[in-house]
């Protein structure tokens, strides 16, 4: 059985920013139908149309909750990177709210959104080294089979 988080939240973000089914097919290029089936039936659409409906929607988590279900192990390698970044991100914008600062306090929130974007170009081309692969090959190797 497949997880219906997916279906779901493409039906939250949709009815959030008031969109029919028909209207979002129509800006993703498909069958209203084919919406439907995501959204209520658990269908997983390829990733070329979910990157479509994630960016229709301007949400990239939803493509984010596709990749989890898709491709677990791609998740499990990749995630902990995210993760880390993520977590790393809202420290930083934490301390960016507090507003008080020092120049010793500038510098270093400067270093560390520098060291950051270091951090999340690295990502960024470790995920591009993993696409450009012979990702279904990568897959059954790391399920073992």
């Amino acid at each position: 059985m497949r997880d219906t988080n997916l279906g779901k939240a493409v039906r939250e973000k949709r009815i959030e920013y008031g969109l029919k089914v028909y209207e979002l097919a129509r800006r993703v290029g498909v069958n209203p139908v084919y919406i439907t089936q995501i959204e209520k039936h658990g269908k997983l659409p390829s990733a070329s149309i979910m990157k479509q409906i994630a960016d229709a929607l301007y949400d990239q988590n939803l493509f984010n909750i596709y990749i989890k279900i898709k491709y677990p192990m791609l998740q499990q390698i990749i995630g902990k990177d995210l993760d880390s970044l993520e977590g790393e991100l809202q420290e930083i914008e934490n301390e960016f709210k507090k507003e008080d600062f020092t120049t010793k306090g500038k510098n270093d929130l400067l270093k560390r959104m520098t060291d950051f974007n270091t951090k999340l170009k690295k990502s960024d081309e470790k995920l591009r080294e993993i696409k450009g692969s012979n990702l279904k090959l990568r897959m059954r190797l790391l399920a073992g089979k």
